[in-house]
């Protein structure tokens, strides 16, 4: 279980609306259904990716001289080119960034996709979106699908870019979008420590674009080159708008972010509060450079449903550390920072 070879697996409970519907109006709520079979105590399922079909959409036998996932994928899983909610993690020895773009060849060229880097990374994703899937999922040693409440995920392993294909259909995949990267470069580099991962942006057929040059010109609303050509702003917004933070004072938010410093655990927890399609205030995305800045932050207090202040372990033991004598004025100072 370590490397994702094997992990514990419960399959989604799928609800038959008219027995649940019965079962409602008889008062005996969902015991029927935990009596069902496979649901016992101790009856414990695992899930083992390295086992599973080659790929889902193509039939076994034309895959039956296959046995390297690299190569069953470069026949069945090419790049498209641009796609909406899509993006790509390509993985390498040494970082091979030289510019804002890249063409897929260079990229295949410069990766390095260790066989079975897939499955490591399947089973590190399944162990997170097993237990708010929908329905079942479509599983394969190359290519998976995902249902979880209203977000569909599909994962393609990609050779022709050296990587992972990431698709995500849902409301906020943005969202999803940090998430998922930090778990599969996470995922990889407990197999393989030395792996460097890129984020990717399909642009055409045949370039790519690497996320966070994407994202400083779209924070910056600065033009941006790509090969020979400039894209303005609007132009990254209206192709990747999806994938990007929403900039500038909205007209509400649900959760107002306070912090002092910018730390991990404030990043984690604004995409995962726009997944649950929260719209959440933070200072990085909708402060804009140039404003009065505590104009701006009380409008948008005032305009916040919740206010969460985020306080560090790091602060609380500097409070406890405060003599008693500048308990008042020290505390105090501290509160109206946070």
């Amino acid at each position: 279980m370590q490397y994702g070879l094997c992990i514990d697996y419960s399959p989604p409970k799928l609800v038959d609306s008219r027995r649940a519907l019965a079962c409602a109006n008889s008062g005996h709520g969902d015991n029927d259904a935990s009596q069902s079979k496979g649901s016992s105590p101790g009856h414990q399922q695992y899930l083992v990716p390295a086992i599973l079909p080659m790929t889902i959409r193509h039939s076994s036998s034309t895959m039956a001289s296959v046995s390297l996932s690299t190569t069953a994928a470069q026949q069945v899983n090419p790049y498209l080119g641009h796609e909406e909610k899509t993006a790509y993690v390509a993985f390498s020895l040494k970082q091979f960034k030289r510019s804002a773009s890249v063409c897929a060849g260079d990229a295949q060229h410069a990766s390095f996709l260790p066989e079975g880097l897939f499955t490591v990374v399947l089973a590190h994703v399944m162990a997170h979106a097993q237990h708010g899937a929908s329905q079942a999922p479509k599983l394969s040693r190359t290519h998976a699908v995902c249902f979880m409440e209203s977000t569909k995920l599909e994962l393609q392993l990609v050779p022709a870019v050296g990587g992972i294909k990431m698709k995500i259909t849902s409301a906020q995949p943005g969202a999803m979008l940090h998430m998922l990267h930090t778990m599969i470069s996470e995922a990889a580099r407990e197999r393989y420590f030395e792996l460097k991962s890129s984020l990717l942006l399909p642009f055409d057929d045949k370039m790519l674009l690497f996320f966070e040059d994407v994202l400083y010109h779209h924070k910056s609303k600065q033009d941006m080159w790509v090969d020979e050509q400039l894209l303005p702003p609007d132009d990254l917004v209206a192709k990747y708008g999806r994938l990007l933070p929403v900039l500038g004072l909205q007209d509400k938010y649900d959760v107002f972010i306070s912090y002092r410093q910018r730390a991990n655990m404030v990043m984690a927890l604004h995409p995962r509060l726009e997944q649950h399609n929260l719209v959440a205030f933070l200072d990085a995305n909708n402060l804009e450079t140039g404003l009065n800045f505590k104009l701006s932050f009380m409008t948008a207090i005032g305009l916040s449903l919740v206010a969460c202040p985020i306080v560090s372990a790091a602060t609380i033991m500097q409070m406890r550390q405060l003599q008693h004598s500048d308990y008042y004025p020290a505390r105090f100072d501290l509160l109206l920072s946070w």
